[in-house]
């Protein structure tokens, strides 16, 4: 881990580099539990796994003192942070399933969270980060400069979602016994997925910057309310008017913020959804595809395969 450049740091403000080393740092209630793991996976860069729950709102004042670019994805859990000195989008909700891309040298933050949570985030040093964006551009040009930044990125897929959810299994951060695998088997699962998330803050669209605060918060909403049964999807009118949207601003929002159509979106958590129960659960292909509201065996198959590259028996078989 690198050390801060900071030589006397400010008093009233907890460190990054701190609060990253020693989870006590974040003065957790006695009913309160934290985990961390963070593993070197390539030169200069670290992935970390993190989950825990806090039953009282935690808020806290930090400086980010160290120097490094940084990847964040939220598998679980909603929380809510700002950053001094970014002009756009310097304050996010973070919820399930949002990720971004942030530079945050020197600046100083705020943080509040509470309920249960859990995702992965990745550390890259600079020169690192250049190198491996290849294709250059403004953010590259902005890290060289030290230019602070925060970039919402697009929606993961499903296959990046299975990726991190094998990775906190096999670290024993799930209910389940964790997965059998060593050091080089999670390096690379580190980096295939440090490569998808990168991809989607490259390909961000245009139109997810031009969101008001206001409406990512409603496209949030409508998202919960899209994913709370996967059995079922809501109609479209009924979506965005529990959501407060117009039914085009849905639509548009949806393409925007997370990358993909309104039932595109549905689809993909659906199957992630079937893939999770017929490996980490055992039950069988018939048993998950009506659970998941599907009255003909061959389109659950059908849809599984186009998501997944196999069909439903095949992963199954894998799972043994």
């Amino acid at each position: 881990m690198k050390k801060t450049f900071l030589s006397q740091p400010p008093q009233d403000l907890k460190l990054a580099s701190e609060l990253r080393g020693d989870p006590a740092a974040l003065g957790l209630g006695p009913d309160d539990h934290y985990q961390s793991r963070t593993l070197a996976i390539g030169a200069g860069i670290e992935m970390a796994l993190w989950r825990g729950c806090f039953h009282r709102p935690l808020e806290l004042s930090m400086l980010y003192d160290q120097d490094w670019v940084q990847f964040s994805y939220s598998m679980q859990g909603r929380g809510d942070f700002e950053i001094e000195g970014l002009s756009r989008w310097g304050e996010q909700s973070v919820g399930d399933g949002a990720s971004f891309l942030l530079y945050p040298r020197g600046c100083r933050g705020s943080f509040r969270h509470s309920g249960v949570f859990s995702g992965v985030s990745f550390f890259v040093e600079p020169t690192v980060f250049v190198a491996l964006n290849a294709e250059g551009g403004e953010l590259n040009e902005r890290v060289a400069a030290q230019q602070n930044f925060l970039r919402s990125c697009h929606q993961l897929s499903g296959s990046a979602r299975y990726l991190i959810t094998q990775a906190l299994h096999a670290q024993g951060f799930l209910p389940e016994a964790p997965m059998r695998h060593g050091h080089l088997w999670m390096q690379g699962q580190g980096m295939s997925l440090m490569a998808l998330l990168m991809e989607g803050c490259e390909q961000s669209p245009p139109g997810a910057a031009g969101l008001s605060h206001a409406d990512r918060r409603k496209l949030l909403r409508a998202r919960d309310i899209l994913l709370a049964d996967l059995s079922c999807a809501p109609a479209l009118a009924s979506l965005a008017q529990q959501s407060e949207l117009g039914l085009l601003k849905l639509k548009r929002g949806f393409r925007s913020l997370f990358g993909n159509s309104v039932y595109g979106l549905y689809l993909q958590e659906r199957m992630l959804e079937a893939r999770r129960r017929i490996e980490k659960e055992g039950q069988s292909v018939t048993t998950v595809a009506v659970d998941l509201g599907y009255s003909n065996l061959s389109h659950f198959a059908a849809a599984f395969r186009k998501q997944f590259g196999i069909n439903p028996a095949q992963c199954k078989r894998f799972a043994k």
